[in-house]
């Protein structure tokens, strides 16, 4: 009997004629050569389009071109599909295309697409795979391109969900959604990557699809952390299901919808994300949670972790709104210094007032909680009569300010006081 493995790709190979049946095959360029552009490239080009990625690196170009396998995959062993080119030329590489595929950083966007601009055919249609917000601006990417093109007449459709790279191209059976506010451009670029193995679903929630989608990573990065940290799942799933609640605020003060944040785009890719150990935001938590300096974690990563650079965004525009985000604020305080490692932060977490849990609300803020600790334990220092007083959680035995990264209290580095001082530098 056939394994799992081989059932997909015996589908995916059965699959040819009968999509290319259903409607004529167009040529896509893919913005970028990197691990996730690679992976499109490889869906659209198994369903019978023509796919050429535009590449800022020769040794990709001349790879795909000679031997037809990109060292920048996450399979780099793998053979190409034949409909799948490589090239750094963007004149060649948007001759005649319908669709482009944005698979950029989304701190590098703006730029790499101002400098396009001229070359893009003012129809085409453009499928955005990145996730973020951007770090000044705060704009999401459905809002990014657009100004970055100097034009609104292509239209743009995000593309999100619980899709890890490299499973992608290996054809297991996953999942997304395509957003656009026009319902029917929605369904055109699902048809497009639509097969036996991958399923899309259309959405006109942009904002619920495309927040979901930058800050999921913002809480892999604590996720990540906890593992680091040595503690387990109880943990993971209880910080994963109140990041939901909180980003689900966000989004429906934004004008997403809660339902957009409990499918694919939210729950889904949180899930991912959060217990996926492809995930290179994750990474990034499970190192700084061991102790790892962030300066030293980014440096050794050959593709951008995304929630690094979106979590001071996603805590500015929270703060624009009026909206309260705890663990986003948590995760920020670590990543600027202001709280030297991921214990302390978790503890403060911990010491949040108690309340109804529900989906969507108001709650305490991180830096509060921080400083209601802090003070706690000055109390207890008090009466103890001691000059250092390491408070112990009852359950778990974890020191909350004894020891390395803890949380000292006064005005010096990693009291309250400087955790609002590096929020307000952040934002």
């Amino acid at each position: 009997m056939a394994s799992i493995v081989e059932a997909c790709a015996e589908a995916q190979a059965d699959s040819g004629a009968g999509v290319v049946g259903k409607f004529r095959p167009v040529k896509i360029a893919v913005f970028g050569s990197g691990s996730f552009g690679t992976a499109l490239a490889v869906v659209l080009a198994r369903n019978g389009h023509e796919v050429c990625i535009l590449t800022r690196r020769k040794d990709v170009e001349s790879a795909v071109s000679m031997e037809h396998k990109n060292p920048c995959s996450p399979i780099p062993d793998m053979v190409l599909p034949f409909n799948v080119a490589a090239t750094t030329d963007a004149k060649k590489a948007l001759a005649g295309a319908a669709y482009i595929v944005h698979s950029i950083p989304v701190q590098s966007s703006r730029e790499y697409l101002e400098g396009l601009r001229d070359l893009i055919p003012h129809d085409a249609v453009i499928i955005n795979s990145s996730k973020g917000l951007h770090c000044e601006t705060l704009q999401l990417m459905t809002d990014l391109i657009p100004a970055a093109l100097g034009r609104d007449s292509n239209p743009v459709v995000c593309l999100s969900g619980p899709t890890f790279a490299q499973e992608l191209i290996k054809g297991f059976p996953s999942g997304a959604v395509a957003a656009c506010a026009d319902l029917k451009m929605a369904e055109e670029v699902a048809r497009l990557f639509n097969s036996p193995t991958m399923r899309v679903w259309t959405s006109g929630d942009v904002v619920g699809v495309e927040l979901a989608g930058a800050l999921k990573n913002v809480y892999a990065i604590a996720a990540g952390a906890l593992e680091g940290l040595g503690l387990g799942l109880n943990t993971t799933a209880m910080l994963c299901t109140r990041a939901i609640a909180e980003m689900t605020t966000l989004a429906v003060v934004l004008g997403g919808q809660e339902s957009t944040l409990a499918g694919l785009s939210g729950v889904g890719d949180m899930v991912l994300t959060c217990f996926g150990k492809l995930s290179r935001n994750r990474t990034v938590g499970v190192r700084l949670g061991k102790g790892e300096r962030l300066s030293d974690v980014m440096g050794s990563m050959t593709e951008v972790a995304e929630g690094v650079a979106t979590a001071p965004a996603a805590l500015k525009l929270a703060h624009k709104h009026g909206v309260t985000v705890p663990i986003v604020e948590a995760v920020v305080s670590v990543l600027s210094g202001a709280v030297e490692s991921p214990l302390p932060a978790l503890m403060a977490l911990l010491s949040l007032p108690l309340g109804e849990e529900r989906l969507t609300g108001a709650t305490a803020s991180f830096a509060s909680a921080l400083a209601s600790m802090s003070k706690h334990d000055v109390a207890t220092s008090a009466r103890s009569g001691t000059s250092e007083h390491s408070a112990m959680d009852g359950a778990t035995g974890i020191s909350v300010n004894g020891g390395a990264g803890a949380a000292p209290t006064g005005a010096g580095k990693g009291s309250p006081a400087f955790v609002a001082t590096a929020e307000e530098r952040e934002a």
